[in-house]
């Protein structure tokens, strides 16, 4: 095991590589509601979750975290790979949603699935801006990296 005692930022670029590769080109499936669901790396772990990977999405959601968050919760279990992640890039507290009753200061996805209109469905729910990160396109048999925001 290759052990390293300090663990560097990586550029906006490769952030964007490792985000962009982590999306584009994977296999959709189908569920019983006909909406679809992407098999990739970050989120469900297939295949295996790269450091980088995981390095590149907790410092791009580090980074669009305001100043004057104490709490940072995800609202699913799923998600606490990269809630995890971002409290060690931020040194900030932890929660899962259901469990903390904090007030919502900013919204951050990771990956939009456009065809779905999450993204507006949040900001009505929740009347907060939702910003994203990479933007993907389900349309076909595979997925498409659509955007990145920098």
């Amino acid at each position: 095991m290759k052990k390293n005692s300090k663990i560097n930022n990586l550029t906006e670029k490769e952030c964007e590589q490792e985000l962009r590769n982590a999306f584009e080109n994977k296999l959709l499936v189908e569920l019983p509601n006909k909406k679809k669901f992407v098999i990739n790396p970050l989120t469900e772990q297939v295949p295996a979750t790269s450091y980088r990977l995981l390095k590149a999405a907790c410092q791009q959601l580090a980074k669009r975290i305001p100043k004057t968050t104490t709490v940072i919760a995800t609202e699913e279990d799923r998600g606490a790979i990269l809630l995890a992640g971002v409290c060690y890039e931020t040194a900030l507290s932890m929660a899962i949603v259901e469990r903390c009753g904090a007030q919502i200061q900013a919204i951050i996805c990771v990956a939009e699935k456009i065809e779905y209109n999450g993204k507006e469905r949040i900001m009505k729910e929740t009347e907060h801006n939702v910003e994203t990160i990479t933007g993907i396109s389900m349309a076909g048999q595979k997925s498409h990296v659509v955007y990145y925001n920098k």
